[in-house]
């Protein structure tokens, strides 16, 4: 006999959907049971599950902005990236769970293994330990099916066998899997473009195969993130001047993708979900990565391909999408017919009275903002806030919309697309959303103080290291990064000189740690290093900024003079990061920023040695991103180019007519600013980036010319900065 008294409601799954419908259950005051398979919350976002459905991989990262995916009551910490790591996304639903105090309603290890119609609209659920095997039957209220939809790979059929090894894109999870092997992935949605991209990487030979293309979208659009782009605005325009739009956006982001070698798709932009990806096109352009159509037979280690070509081939990755899959439902009870259902605004099954599916749908953006919505609603429902129209009013209406598992995707789910928006699911549920989830996180932040909710500053909490951190631009940033609530470690040639900077910091009510090191001595900076590592200090962020300037004539002077900007300037840098990189990666999110240079981007006559060492701080900054990116190293690398600056370095210079002067602080700013972001690269005003970024590929030769004329670049062929000034 079921046991439990029909008034709760019970919640299977708590992954991002699961967890969404508990807190806002809560926050309603009905009463709830949650039950999750796994060890933990998290589901898909849980790498290694043990619950076996987690389709997570080491490398995955969001391909959702942060903005878009968080909860509308629970801001992203402010020092998150712009696309998180999974393992952060994960830290982000354990604070939620935690922050709204509903850890004790979820049940884990156990698994709902049936749910049948009971009397009167309610529901029997049989459940089992997964330790102990003990199973139990209570009989609930209502079902909020939150089991999620990236579980159940979908296979295709291909004429032929393979005699190597074939996996789907669920069971990826680490590059070895790919490493020294001829890599064929099957299929263009974003876990596609994933295992593409780390098998260009790390495999002997990779190839794409598609039957068809997909628009291809990079993550970042004119140094925004992709989908802030896709604003409620935008939305309702009519559907040819969206295209229009993000069809001119992509070409002066990206060009034609034909243009890399990827083919053009025969729907239009918008039509079907676009394939997320800033690496494909280039790895495609570089010869790393192949594409192949679609294929038309296996014959053992080869596989042929409809365009007539042939390769031979140890792995066959299919990420070709996943089934829509309800076990705890008898066929008889709910079907899936063709990956396909058709349930009430996504929600609402026609003929079952209080069961409600929550996360069932694929936006364009992320789904956590709209399960949160479906649940506010379901419990609207729940408790007569809100009604449900008649069964054939329903069908009437045309309101049953469906949902449906496609191949050659990561997402199993596309939300039915109607005129009039770029697709409307996105435009209107989604955008509404986010609309609403903006102020309500601005509300949030007012209301809840420190320490009851993430911090809305960038590095609330953090030690950030900083050289050259006694004057200038030095001191400005560890004033600014005290303001924000961060702890200052100094790092400058003598420790006296700190002493004005470690004051301000205390006064702004953070610590501050001196320490007198020259960043040009490798040994010095590593044993600075090894201190922090002995006091037990956490290093989160270093700010390599230390560096000298002086100018002149270059054959003027001693080879002596030049060679101490690249000591300073250039392996200053590259020292810091090779001591505190192990501290950094400590804690799965360091992250580096390297003070470059509007000099490090275009050479300007008299700066020589210091544009050479500005140039090769951007060249290292670049590098070691990418190494760290593909040694699947957590920190993060960013530089800032700032503008001529008005400290002890400009002073006497005259003011160049091209590039503005601009303070310590609007530095400062700028930095805390890209931390935030986790922009690449900062131009400091941002708007000269077309001076130093665009005008020297459209027009060389002018810009040589507005160089050579500029007064600025007369003052310093004319050595009004002497060697050695800090900065």
């Amino acid at each position: 006999m079921p046991t439990s008294a029909p008034a709760r409601v019970c919640i299977i799954g708590a992954g991002c959907s699961g967890i969404a419908a508990a807190k806002v259950l809560q926050a309603r005051g009905l009463p709830f049971d949650c039950f999750e398979m796994g060890s933990g919350i998290g589901g898909n976002w849980r790498f290694r599950n043990d619950n076996g459905r987690s389709a997570a991989y080491a490398s995955l990262h969001i391909n959702t902005s942060k903005e878009r995916m968080a909860y509308a009551d629970f801001p992203m910490p402010g020092h998150y990236p712009d696309y998180l790591h999974h393992t952060q996304v994960l830290d982000y639903f354990e604070a939620y769970v935690d922050h709204f105090g509903f850890r004790d309603t979820i049940t884990l290890r156990t698994e709902v293994t049936h749910v049948a119609a009971a009397a009167e609209g309610t529901y029997d659920v049989a459940t089992r330990n997964r330790d102990t095997g003990e199973t139990q039957t209570q009989r609930y209220a209502a079902v909020l099916v939150a089991n999620g939809h990236h579980w159940a790979p979908n296979w295709p059929h291909f004429p032929g066998t393979f005699a190597g090894e074939a996996m789907h894109s669920h069971a990826y999870r680490t590059a070895d899997q790919l490493r020294g092997r001829r890599v064929l992935v099957v299929g263009v949605g974003n876990s596609g473009l994933d295992i593409a991209c780390q098998a260009a990487r790390h495999a002997e030979r990779a190839v794409l195969s598609t039957r068809r293309g997909a628009h291809i979208m990079p993550k970042y659009i004119l140094g925004r993130p992709s989908d802030h782009w896709l604003s409620p605005l935008v939305s309702s325009l009519p559907l040819p001047l969206q295209r229009a739009g993000m069809r001119l956006l992509l070409w002066l982001t990206r060009g034609d993708q034909e243009a890399y070698g990827f083919p053009r798709p025969p729907h239009p932009l918008g039509a079907e979900h676009p394939s997320i990806s800033s690496d494909v096109l280039d790895l495609v352009g570089h010869g790393r990565l192949t594409v192949r159509p679609n294929i038309q037979r296996l014959e053992e280690d080869t596989v042929r391909f409809v365009d007539g070509t042939q390769e031979a081939f140890d792995l066959i990755v299919y990420a070709t999408g996943y089934q829509i899959r309800f076990p705890f439902f008898s066929d008889d009870f709910l079907s899936v017919d063709g990956n396909e259902v058709r349930f009430y605004r996504h929600v609402v099954p026609p003929r079952r009275p209080n069961l409600y599916f929550i996360g069932l749908i694929q936006p364009l953006g992320a789904v956590m903002p709209i399960s949160e919505r479906q649940a506010a609603w379901v419990a609207d429902l729940l408790d007569g806030t809100a009604g449900l129209p008649s069964i054939g009013a329903c069908h009437g209406a045309g309101h049953c919309e469906d949902a449906r598992g496609h191949a050659e995707t990561l997402h199993a789910l596309e939300a039915a697309h109607h005129s009039g928006g770029f697709p409307s699911v996105h435009g209107a549920t989604c955008a509404g959303a986010h609309r609403r989830a903006s102020s309500a996180q601005a509300a949030a932040a007012a209301r809840h103080p420190p320490g009851t909710c993430p911090r809305m500053s960038i590095v609330a909490g953090q030690s950030v290291v900083i050289t050259g951190a006694a004057r200038g631009i030095g001191r400005a940033l560890a004033i600014a990064m005290a303001d924000a609530g961060a702890d200052v470690i100094g790092i400058d040639q003598t420790a006296d000189a700190l002493a004005a900077t470690a004051a301000a910091v205390r006064a702004a009510g953070q610590a501050f740690a001196g320490y007198a090191c020259d960043v040009s001595d490798g040994a010095a900076v590593q044993a600075v290093a090894d201190r922090l590592r002995a006091d037990g200090r956490t290093v989160e962020v270093l700010i390599a900024n230390a560096g000298v300037l002086s100018s002149g004539r270059f054959v003027e002077a001693s080879m002596a003079h030049w060679q101490r900007l690249i000591e300073v300037n250039l392996l200053g840098v590259m020292h810091c990061c090779h001591a505190l990189l192990p501290l950094l990666a400590a804690h799965g999110g360091g992250r580096i920023l390297a003070m470059a240079s509007v000099a490090g981007k275009v050479g300007t006559p008299g700066m020589a040695a210091y544009a050479a060492s500005k140039h090769g701080v951007v060249g290292f900054c670049e590098a070691l991103r990418s190494e760290l990116q593909l040694t699947q190293t957590p920190v993060t690398v960013q530089w800032v180019c700032p503008a001529m600056v008005r400290t002890q370095m400009t002073s006497g210079v005259d003011r160049s007519a091209l590039v503005p002067l601009v303070t310590p602080h609007t530095v400062a700013t700028a930095v805390l600013d890209a931390l935030r972001t986790g922009r690449t690269e900062t131009f400091v005003p941002r708007w000269i980036a077309v001076l130093f970024r665009i005008l020297p590929g459209l027009f060389p030769g002018l810009t040589r010319r507005l160089s050579r004329s500029d007064r600025t670049t007369k003052g310093w062929l004319a050595a009004r900065k002497r060697y050695p000034t800090a900065s």
